[in-house]
């Protein structure tokens, strides 16, 4: 195959010297005949597989532009030979060698494109030559290709170029470096060399160089970018004095930074954050581990490079301990606790230090553990406690401090001075460290107080007030120093005087309905300590009238129930003594028992009826029905129905003689008296059966009771039974009876029936009435009559006789 190819190029030359050769050699034969116009000579030459010449035919003498083209991946050879005398203009790519027979050669120019070693020879035997590098022989290499080029950032501000020409290239090149895309102190360079450093370049920068092969001509130009190395920052770390932020900053480098990476790492972590924009200078890390050492690291980022900055290290603060407790303390020690500093897991290392300080100096402990005894102090001396907790590379926290005083000591010959019903006043001897600035204590308690009394003076007597009688206190004295620091108690006790119930804490009544008479007492427990309550009810105003005497005992709340020897509605005399360690105190109270309803007749003979008139009722009343046993009789009245044997409800109370007029079925409250002049308190303010006057009653005489009764007209010829009310107690409810709270008692009496006459007027009414009628009747039939017999004379002839009409039928 090498053979083959190298065989057929030879017969492509050899093909294209003998056309050019026998052109030239025509031409200058023509030429010593005549004179023609030049003559342009195009040779096209493909030099690959095959081999193209057109020749225009020139028969002139003299040869203008003789343009030679090739177009050759592979080394190539023409050659031009004229004997011609006049050659203009003449071209030749590639590798171009050129004979020149004629007396004169003008602008012989070879351009060759190609891409490896390229050779062109000019020959000339004419006598004058125009524009050509050499009179006798004229050799020109075309530029080679460049290959294999590199730029390698140097440093910060220099870039390392390297390159290789393409295929053999004797002798030496110059080649031409062109700096663009950045700013440069060095725009334009050339050099022999096959390589060259430029300098001056802004770090961190995408530079683009030119290069170009220059060798009388400027051949093809390579172009390859690269960055320049970014500079490195100088990183400044800081943790802000806190214990969980560092802060990484740098001055901006020169040049250009594309992007930041900060890099954050200690013992059991790493934070990275990546590709900061360039115009940050700062970065800020949060929620760090407190008492940490972290390294910091900045890396500048611009195209492929990577520049590291020196590591920085600092810590963040350590965490505070936690509060500070005194676990204990007397008169010449302390002793303290707190809770460790938290969030302190993952830290690199930390103690604590405990100052101690007071008039006399400080005093530091250091400890790793979270408590601290600190001996060998004054009583009653006040103290400063400060604990902090250093960390890595010494950081400390801020401290933790309490204002300590060491115990004083305690007073003496506590006792009670003055005791009465609701004082105590007690008294004391000073400590044998006394101080300026001590005061004295007071908490007085005693069994049933919830929240001491507590009073503080700076004397040696203090007298407590307003105390609870009957009961037993505990006191305790206490000295304190002027920060209030507290010495050892010294406790004592003693009773007041026991005090009696207050009006406002007995409670007195006596309920109503019971089966017998009866007092409820309540109160409310005093304050303070008792032992129980004796309880004696008398008669008001009798000597030796003692009903009643008994103990009762109770917490709180006290109930006591008295149902025997008592009567209904009667007021008594009650006392209750308090019992306690102080001596005993009473209250007295007056106290009414309640009443229950009366008792009810049935006899006929108690009750006298007398009709009065055609309308009213007279009912006289025996004054048993006053009867008090049952306690006072307040009211007294009649029931009355219309009917036989009706039966009569308390319910019936409540209705009135208007109600009746409207539904006359129901059974009504004619009247309802009171039994006294006033408002009746007890058996002496009313009649009672001990009276021997009767009780009249007159029903239908239209007079009003309590307000909305009406004792209305009774109706003649009806029939009337009668129940007696007797009332201990009545309510009312919009002005008549509530039957529900009400006490009375029904009588009922179903044999007294009474019927009233019918009214006179009425009687006479009727009879004049009937006679009326009667006349009026007369009057009419007399009229009729009349009527008719006239009716009879003016009947005509023609008329038929009713007789005989009916004869007729």
């Amino acid at each position: 195959m090498i053979l083959r190819r190298l065989f057929t190029r030879t017969m492509q030359w050899t093909l294209l010297f003998t056309c050019v050769f026998l052109k030239i050699s025509q031409a200058q034969n023509d030429g010593s005949n005549h004179t023609s116009e030049p003559t342009t000579v195009s040779t096209a030459v493909t030099l690959d597989s095959k081999i193209t010449t057109d020749f225009s035919t020139v028969m002139s003498s003299s040869i203008t532009n003789a343009t030679h083209q090739v177009t050759s991946s592979s080394d190539s050879t023409i050659s031009d030979r004229i004997s011609s005398s006049d050659v203009t203009n003449s071209t030749s790519d590639a590798t171009l060698t050129t004979a020149v027979m004629s007396s004169s050669i003008t602008n012989a120019t070879h351009q060759v494109t190609s891409s490896s070693d390229s050779t062109i020879s000019d020959r000339t035997s004419s006598s004058d030559v125009t524009n050509s590098t050499s009179a006798a022989t004229l050799t020109t290499t075309g530029p080679h290709r460049i290959e294999n080029v590199s730029a390698e950032a140097h440093n910060t501000t220099a870039m390392k170029l390297r390159w290789t020409l393409a295929g053999q290239h004797p002798g030496n090149y110059t080649y031409q470096v062109q700096v663009s895309g950045c700013p440069s102190d060095t725009q334009s360079v050339s050099t022999e060399q096959k390589g060259i450093t430029i300098g001056g370049l802004p770090p961190g920068t995408n530079c683009t160089f030119t290069i170009g092969v220059i060798n009388g001509t400027e051949g093809e130009e390579v172009r390859i970018s690269n960055y320049t190395k970014p500079e490195t920052v100088q990183p400044n770390i800081s943790n802000n004095q806190t214990n969980d932020t560092i802060i990484v900053s740098w001055n901006r480098p020169r040049g250009k930074v594309e992007s930041y990476n900060v890099l954050l790492k200690s013992r059991s972590d790493i934070r990275n954050r990546t590709e900061l924009d360039p115009s940050n200078a700062s970065v800020t890390f949060i929620d760090l581990s407190a008492g940490t050492i972290y390294t910091a690291t900045v890396i500048t980022k611009s195209g492929p490079f990577r520049e590291k900055s020196e590591e920085k290290i600092t810590a963040t603060y350590p965490n505070s301990p936690g509060d500070i407790t005194v676990i204990t303390k007397t008169t010449d020690s302390i002793s303290v606790e707190w809770s460790p500093a938290v969030l302190m897991d993952h830290s690199d290392g930390f103690k604590y230090t405990v100052t101690i300080r007071n008039e006399s100096g400080n005093t530091d402990y250091i400890t790793t553990a979270p408590n601290q005894s600190l001996p060998s102090l004054s009583s009653g001396t006040p103290h400063t406690i400060c604990i902090k907790t250093t960390g890595a590379l010494g950081f400390e926290s801020e401290p933790v401090c309490i204002n300590v005083t060491t115990r004083p000591k305690s007073v003496g010959n506590v006792k009670a001075s003055k005791v009465s019903r609701t004082n105590i006043t007690w008294e004391w001897t000073q400590p044998p460290d006394q101080k300026v600035g001590y005061r004295y204590q007071l908490n007085l308690t005693n069994e049933t107080m919830g929240t001491p009394i507590s009073s503080t003076t700076d004397r040696l007597t203090y007298e407590f007030t307003q105390l609870t009688p009957g009961a037993r206190y505990n006191v305790t004295v206490t000295t304190l120093t002027s920060d209030g620091t507290d010495g050892t108690p010294v406790h004592r006790s003693n009773c007041t005087d026991t005090s009696g119930l207050t009006e406002k804490q007995l409670e007195c009544t006596g309920p109503n309905r019971t089966s017998s008479a009866q007092l409820d007492l309540k109160w409310q427990e005093p304050e303070g300590h008792n032992s129980g309550f004796n309880i004696r009810i008398s008669i008001i105003n009798m000597t030796d009238s003692e009903k009643y005497s008994g103990t009762q005992h109770c917490d709180q709340r006290c109930n006591h129930n008295i149902n025997s020897n008592l009567s209904y509605g009667t007021e008594y005399n009650v006392t209750v003594w308090t019992l306690g360690c102080g001596r005993a105190g009473s209250i007295s109270k007056t106290c009414k028992t309640g009443v229950t309803a009366p008792p009810t007749f049935t006899d006929d003979t108690m009750v006298n009826v007398k009709v009065e008139s055609h309308n009213t009722i007279l009912l006289t009343l025996d004054s048993n029905f006053l009867n008090s046993s049952k306690g006072p009789i307040k009211q007294y009245g009649v029931l009355v129905s219309q009917g036989a044997n009706p039966s009569f409800t308390p319910e019936d109370l409540a209705n009135t003689y208007n109600d009746w007029e409207v539904r006359n079925t129901l059974n009504y409250l004619a009247i309802i008296k009171n039994n006294c002049d006033s408002n009746c308190d007890s058996a002496k303010d009313s009649r009672s059966a001990k009276d021997s006057n009767s009780i009249d009653i007159r029903l239908g005489d239209e007079q009003k009771s309590l307000g909305e009764y009406l004792n209305g007209p009774l109706v003649p010829t009806k029939t009337y039974s009668f129940a007696i009310v007797i009332c201990t107690a009545l309510e009312t409810t919009n002005m008549r009876v509530d039957p529900a709270t009400s006490i009375c008692s029904i009588s009922t009496f179903p044999s007294i029936q009474t019927t009233l006459p019918q009214d006179p007027l009425v009687i006479i009414t009727a009879s004049v009435g009937t006679c009326g009628v009667l006349i009026l009747f007369l009057i009419i039939a007399i009229g009729v009559f009349i009527y008719l017999k006239r009716n009879t004379f003016r009947r005509p002839a023609t008329d038929t006789p009713l007789t005989t009409i009916r004869t007729k039928t």
